[in-house]
């Protein structure tokens, strides 16, 4: 358990802080370009869907980033803890946090009288486990961060411009529905596992 409580408090402290910066930022302003103020349920869902899915793109997608500098790989490999162990840690409290912030939105939301559910904030998790797990796959398979961004905002704009059907984030604002959220979920946990192990392949490669 210190082991544990050891490397979340490092992670923490030395690799969260600027994710968790930006999502408080991306939380702040999405109030400003949407208005959160006694939407209908149909209306809530445009600020939770459009805005609220880049929570997991922010938090997962630099998850490996420490050990894709060159420099740092021999450290990595000279570590007694297991590599993988920090890797899932850092995914954990990342998703931990993603989840804090969602419902902790959706609460702000239900505050000032939007007809907001628990649907919201589940179809919210599932689009942003999914375009985060795009994100960290990327990266993984990549081996550089900016690559990790580009995909999932690049799924985002195609869906948006277009909607994919079953594979579509924006089912609520378009038909008011929970359709397709657990595919877009078990898509986006299954881009987590394969980026773990993935990238826990290329650190032992090299």
């Amino acid at each position: 358990m210190f082991l544990y409580l050891s490397v979340a408090k490092y992670n923490l402290r030395h690799n969260l802080l600027p994710q968790i910066a930006a999502a408080i930022c991306l939380l702040i302003f999405t109030p400003v370009l949407f208005g959160i103020t006694a939407l209908d349920a149909m209306g809530a869902a445009y600020p939770i869907e459009l805005s609220l899915p880049f929570l997991g793109v922010i938090l997962l997608t630099p998850v490996y980033a420490p050990e894709q500098e060159s420099s740092i790989l021999d450290t990595v490999r000279a570590r007694k803890t297991p590599h993988l162990l920090i890797c899932g840690i850092r995914i954990i409290m990342s998703v931990i946090l993603m989840v804090i912030f969602i419902f902790g939105f959706i609460l702000m939301m239900s505050a000032l009288e939007c007809e907001v559910f628990v649907d919201h904030a589940l179809a919210s998790c599932a689009n942003a486990i999914f375009l985060g797990g795009l994100g960290i796959l990327a990266s993984s398979v990549s081996g550089h961060v900016v690559s990790g961004y580009i995909l999932p905002v690049l799924y985002y704009v195609i869906d948006l411009m277009g909607g994919l059907g079953n594979f579509t984030m924006f089912s609520m604002m378009r038909s008011g529905t929970m359709e397709g959220k657990w595919v877009l979920f078990i898509i986006g946990i299954c881009c987590i596992i394969a980026s773990l192990w993935y990238w826990h392949l290329r650190v032992w490669r090299k």
